[in-house]
């Protein structure tokens, strides 16, 4: 849950306009992330080796970004992706698939933290449009590795018998 005002008693919501769902999204995964990475193994925090973490974090994003890139959870998830492709964190092989970079998650991750955190707290509006506009894009390599996915289902249809 993030602060809902601002150090000037402006509310965060109504100064990001519709950017404030996608962001919050963003900040409420990376900030999870950030803290496995960070406190792992401290404080009652799991310590899990980072290759793990980025193949848990990039079947989050795929998973949620297959659910619509106009809804919130997709759009922050694209957020993510693109952050983390920028950083090095993902890339592209020949053949058009993606390639981690364990060492470059947790640098990464942290920097999105702060980014984020930043915007809420006094970016204004256009520098939060300007900010999802950049990171929300659907790069043509993107597209067709999430079109690879459709014959796997996205989430587990639960029958019951009466």
């Amino acid at each position: 849950m993030a602060p809902a005002y601002r150090a000037d008693g402006s509310d965060v919501a109504a100064s990001l306009g519709a950017n404030y769902t996608a962001i919050e999204e963003a900040k409420a995964d990376t900030g999870s992330l950030h803290i496995l990475l960070s406190m792992g193994g401290k404080a009652g925090v799991p310590e899990y080796e980072t290759g793990a973490l980025l193949d848990s974090h990039v079947a989050g994003l795929f998973r949620s970004m297959r659910f619509g890139l106009a809804e919130a959870h997709g759009a922050a998830n694209l957020i993510e992706f693109n952050w983390d492709f920028e950083q090095g964190v993902f890339g592209w092989d020949a053949a058009g698939k993606l390639v981690t970079e364990p060492g470059k998650l947790a640098g990464a991750t942290a920097g999105l933290l702060d980014k984020l955190c930043d915007i809420e707290a006094g970016a204004s509006l256009a520098e939060a449009e300007a900010f999802v506009e950049r990171y929300r894009r659907v790069t043509p390599e993107l597209k067709a590795a999430v079109a690879r996915l459709d014959s796997i289902p996205t989430d587990i249809k639960a029958r019951f018998a009466i």
